[in-house]
């Protein structure tokens, strides 16, 4: 596995300069506006970056066929016959190295948010504690109110280092993207676990439900863990393992302008800016004692030996007996 590569590579996918698959510098070629390369006289077309196919230059139509995966490098589509290719390859590249692949949810999962200006009074000590505390961080959100403060989740640390012994971790979140790198670099800051597997909520075609298809790995080998179970297409339920929520902040029941705009920004952009649904703002049931990413970790261990040493390669049977 550490050997030479016997296919070079063939840097279909670059950004800035930067092949997305092998991480090489390439000098960056610009191809007049309908040139054909003759030496690709059947080109399938595969994989488009803005309009263009990175094979052989031609003008491709983004409407035919062609599946956006702008979580890879900007404006890239890639045809359906090359997505099933590419999961069938990187499925088997995990099962290689002894690695399933792991689709985790953002919010109410792997952290908790809230706007400053919409913190409990019982939480506003928290904002002193950026800086002292490794649990406790804040950003700046474009066009908002106020700044955000985040809470990891107990066990983050540790648990993250213990699943990417074991799996290919991609994160999948409603939430837009600029607020989703942010709150991933607070728990990823040197890209090691995520890398660039970060899909959003303007990154599916469905925009009612998540969907494994933007998951570059085949179904059997894919475990999802998210608190809410609808926000998934049916299809895909079987991969899925619920987690209880983690709620650490008390919303705030003042504020109504703030709580107005966001609901109105929610439904025009499409965009999660609300709290997570079925909050009981005044819950008091969280804590810093929260050890539910520890008995995931058991949990997907235990998957992880069973798919690997046992009769059955798909975790769908695994996770329903």
């Amino acid at each position: 596995m550490n050997g030479p590569c016997i296919h070079p590579c063939k840097h279909w996918l670059t950004l800035r300069g930067e092949c997305c698959e092998c991480r090489s510098y390439i000098k960056r070629i610009t191809l007049p506006t309908g040139l054909r390369d003759t030496s690709f006289p059947e080109c399938r077309h595969w994989v488009a970056q803005q309009g263009v196919c990175r094979r052989c230059g031609e003008e491709v139509d983004e409407r035919d066929g062609m599946i956006p995966f702008d979580y890879i490098a900007e404006r890239t589509q890639l045809s359906q016959e090359y997505v099933t290719a590419m999961k069938r390859q990187k499925s088997r590249i995990g099962y290689g190295l002894r690695k399933l692949h792991l689709v985790l949810n953002l919010r109410s999962t792997l952290l908790d948010s809230c706007h400053i200006s919409r913190l409990a009074d019982r939480d506003k000590h928290l904002v002193e504690q950026v800086g002292v505390r490794d649990d406790v961080r804040r950003f700046s959100k474009r066009y908002a109110c106020s700044d955000v403060l985040v809470k990891l989740r107990p066990f983050f640390d540790q648990f993250l280092r213990e699943a990417d012994g074991m799996f290919v971790m991609h994160v999948y979140t409603n939430l837009c993207r600029s607020d989703s790198r942010s709150m991933v670099r607070m728990l990823d800051p040197q890209g090691i676990f995520f890398g660039r597997r970060v899909i959003v909520h303007e990154d599916g075609l469905d925009h009612e439900h998540k969907t494994l298809g933007l998951v570059l790995a085949q179904q059997s080998g894919v475990v999802i863990v998210d608190w809410e179970r609808r926000a998934w297409e049916p299809k895909d339920r079987r991969n899925l393992i619920q987690i209880k929520p983690y709620r650490y902040f008390k919303y705030n029941p003042r504020g109504t302008l703030r709580i107005l705009f966001s609901f109105l920004k929610n439904k025009l952009f499409k965009v999660d800016s609300s709290p997570p649904p079925e909050q009981n703002m005044y819950d008091d049931d969280q804590s810093d004692q929260d050890t539910a990413l520890m008995d995931l970790l058991k949990s997907l261990k235990d998957i992880h030996r069973r798919f690997f040493n046992g009769p059955s390669y798909d975790v769908r049977v695994l996770l329903n007996p």
